[in-house]
């Protein structure tokens, strides 16, 4: 069945609002790049700011640095995943 079929003229299929739905998905992959960013950038900070010998941090502020490192790594493969998503959308 199309989806366009389901819609109504508010642009709602069964009731949920399609428009906003798509805001808010947007809104919040946004919002995750932004802090996947800031993060980054400020493990690199750090870490710079340490030298890259043995006096690099093994804690930044109370996180140790490898949760951080996990962390980003792992946002940057869900931000792959969203972006591969949008890239190739599934077959209707």
């Amino acid at each position: 069945m199309d989806i366009n079929q389901l819609e109504d003229d508010s642009g709602s299929v069964g009731g949920i609002n399609l428009e906003r739905v798509l805001s808010d998905w947007t809104e919040a992959i946004t919002n995750l790049y932004k802090n996947y960013s800031k993060l980054s950038a400020y493990i690199h900070k750090t870490s710079d700011q340490n030298g890259h010998s043995e006096k690099r941090a093994i804690y930044i502020g109370q996180c140790p640095t490898s949760h951080l490192v996990k962390l980003v790594s792992s946002m940057q493969v869900a931000l792959e995943d969203l972006l591969n998503d949008i890239s190739h959308p599934p077959n209707s």
